[in-house]
């Protein structure tokens, strides 16, 4: 499976920040008050929008695959995790 992670500035979608993701609590911790940050996550060259608060782990993953909505649910706190330390 190949994944990639591109941030965009707008993904031209109506975020309602009504998804929530899911970390480990040190991870939400570490990630607290980080701008959010909008995106597109290619699995497998499936090309699937998002949104992330980390201040309430909120947003939008626009896919209804679910398996695909698994992998952008706990990849993206781990990315912006990983891209600020």
């Amino acid at each position: 499976m190949k994944i990639e992670i591109l941030i965009c500035k707008s993904i031209n979608e109506h975020c309602t920040g009504m998804t929530c993701f899911e970390a480990s609590d040190y991870v939400s911790k570490s990630i607290a008050g980080q701008p959010t940050i909008k995106g597109v996550v290619l699995i497998d060259n499936n090309a699937v929008k998002f949104s992330f608060s980390s201040m309430s782990m909120d947003g939008d993953i626009f896919t209804d695959k679910v398996e695909h909505r698994l992998i952008v649910k706990y990849l993206i706190p781990i990315y912006v995790f990983n891209t600020i330390k």
